[in-house]
């Protein structure tokens, strides 16, 4: 028996990949930058121009900061170098899986430039609020501090990519996110608040650390998902030394 003609378009046409809708990540990554763009960085905004009234509790420059200077100076060589040349804007598992050179060096180097000009300058505006951290340490205990989390937390982005493959975890986003909220745990609990404002249009005062922890935010915030997960793993790398879990902090010089 002969197929009729409709039978035979139909065996005969190749198949549609079946089309499937935005993933959860992509809804979420969405939001997440409409919050930032709507709410966090205008309040950081408004909340600039108040601590621009208030007294500053460190002094002005890079004294007694000369990791700071230096790490910020690199900073904005190699992300000047990524956005010239298009580096990669985040490490995904099948880009360390193979055993390629360039992906030995991406592992490598992906936690010491921004792909970006917003994040660069957020990164770099927090730098300099943190230098007060190596006055604290000193540049030796500070740089000490700053190599501490960045392995541990190039460990555990791997960690989150090995065990999200499949989807959950699609890449990490590139830059120094362990150097810039790895040193923010440490900020929030040792140092202390010394003064509160009123926020310029707003009927509440914030303290003289809020401008910190909104640039941190936004940074978190700046191009999720995968800022999510190089935030997650710079936080927990923090507080692993914070709390000195790993020995780390007993280890370092003094």
């Amino acid at each position: 028996r002969k197929p009729t003609p409709m039978a035979s378009s139909m065996s005969s046409s190749p198949e549609q990949p079946p089309t499937h809708p935005a993933s959860a990540w992509d809804t979420i990554g969405f939001l997440l930058s409409l919050v930032n763009l709507v709410v966090v960085l205008p309040l950081t905004y408004l909340v600039f121009r108040s601590t621009l009234r208030a007294p500053s509790a460190t002094p002005f420059g890079f004294h007694l900061a000369p990791v700071t200077r230096m790490a910020l100076c690199a900073l904005f060589l190699s992300s000047t170098a990524a956005m010239v040349f298009g580096w990669p804007h985040t490490l995904s598992l099948s880009s360390v899986s193979s055993m390629h050179v360039t992906s030995l060096l991406l592992f490598l180097s992906y936690q010491f430039y921004f792909p970006s000009l917003s994040s660069l300058v957020c990164a770099s505006l927090l730098l300099y609020r943190l230098r007060q951290m190596e006055r604290a340490y000193g540049a030796r205990k500070y740089l000490g501090h700053w190599i501490a989390v960045c392995g541990v937390s190039s460990l555990l982005s791997l960690a989150l990519l090995v065990t999200g493959r499949g989807g959950l975890v699609r890449g990490i986003a590139c830059g120094p996110y362990a150097m810039v909220l790895g040193t923010m745990v440490l900020y929030r609990s040792e140092v202390p608040t010394h003064s509160h404002h009123r926020v310029l249009g707003l009927g509440f005062e914030v303290s003289d650390k809020a401008l910190g922890y909104l640039l941190a935010l936004q940074l978190v915030l700046h191009s999720a998902p995968e800022s999510l997960f190089a935030s997650l793993s710079a936080l927990l790398a923090g507080l692993l030394y914070e709390q000195d879990m790993l020995g780390l902090r007993r280890s370092l010089p003094p």
